[in-house]
């Protein structure tokens, strides 16, 4: 992982959707897969749109995905305990190189953690 954009992160109340459809339903309209032509990477849009239930279950599937890069969790209301799931993916993950986690509710508790595995 080259890149990690936390940025706007706060302990606030928001309203967010939780409308992810399931990862067997091979994700609706809901859910953008974005190519940039020029650096030929592939980014899984789930701002906004992330049932926290599922983040297990995209994580094992991005494991699984080599073609994408990238995976925007802007704006899900996500948690620290959501940020060391992540961070446990982090870990074995070799070809994820940017994640987007901001506007959500992520301290600075699982840093250190998260520091040590991007590289």
């Amino acid at each position: 992982m080259s890149k990690i954009n936390r940025k706007e992160n706060y302990t606030g109340k928001k309203e967010i959707k939780d409308n992810l459809p399931t990862l067997e339903e091979n994700y609706s309209h809901d859910i953008k897969i974005r190519k940039f032509e020029d650096k030929k990477i592939k980014i899984l849009d789930l701002s906004t749109k992330l049932n926290k239930e599922n983040l297990p279950n995209i994580l094992k599937y991005l494991n699984q995905n080599k073609e994408i890069k990238g995976l925007d969790l802007s704006s899900n209301n996500l948690a620290d305990n959501d940020l060391k799931i992540i961070i446990d993916f982090l870990r074995t993950n070799q070809t994820l190189l940017t994640i987007n986690l901001n506007n959500n509710h992520i301290t600075n508790k699982f840093m250190p953690d998260l520091a040590q595995v991007v590289k």
